[in-house]
């Protein structure tokens, strides 16, 4: 339903299902996925708290909300979630781009360069990686590695690529 077009039935669907199945911590995660996508923060803050009380090691609740205090510029909460997240799985490439781009964010250019780094050489077919990791080189001084990296992202025609091309030209 969601990608479809039609989010506000796929969200009346899940606060449903929410309310009558066993799974629910699964359709938490699903739901507060779909109301951060919609904007709707709030809502998605409490759902993932919900899913911490249950769980307060999720690595998943702890990354998307890292990722929604961020948008929010609330950086010590971003920076806290994004780090318990980083505890839980050091090796997830998503975690690791996560927190390394609130930490460049947030004024920690090397060390977020470093965890970016990793996540970019976990996953380098993620283009959305490789544009954190180009500023992050770029606000480390390293613009000729950062310009690299845009121009590879550039010749290699893939679907993220090309829906990424402006957010790559402009940076």
């Amino acid at each position: 339903m969601f990608k479809l077009g039609k989010k506000d039935e796929a969200v009346e669907f899940l606060e449903y299902a929410l309310n009558n199945t066993s799974k629910k911590r699964d359709l938490q995660f699903k739901l507060a996925n779909f109301y951060q996508q919609k904007g709707n923060n709030f809502q998605a803050e409490a759902l993932y708290k919900q899913i911490l009380q249950q769980d307060k090691n999720n690595k998943y609740a702890l990354n998307n909300l890292a990722l929604l205090y961020s948008t929010q510029k609330q950086k010590d909460k971003a920076i806290f979630y994004a780090s318990k997240a980083y505890e839980q799985s050091p090796n997830m490439p998503e975690i690791l781009d996560t927190y390394g781009y609130i930490l460049i964010d947030n004024g920690q250019i090397k060390q977020g360069l470093d965890i970016l780094v990793k996540a970019t050489e976990l996953k380098p077919e993620k283009t959305q990686f490789k544009i954190h990791l180009a500023e992050a080189y770029s606000l480390n001084g390293n613009n000729a590695k950062a310009v690299t990296l845009l121009e590879s992202i550039l010749n290699t025609p893939n679907k993220e690529n090309i829906h990424n091309k402006s957010e790559v030209i402009k940076l």
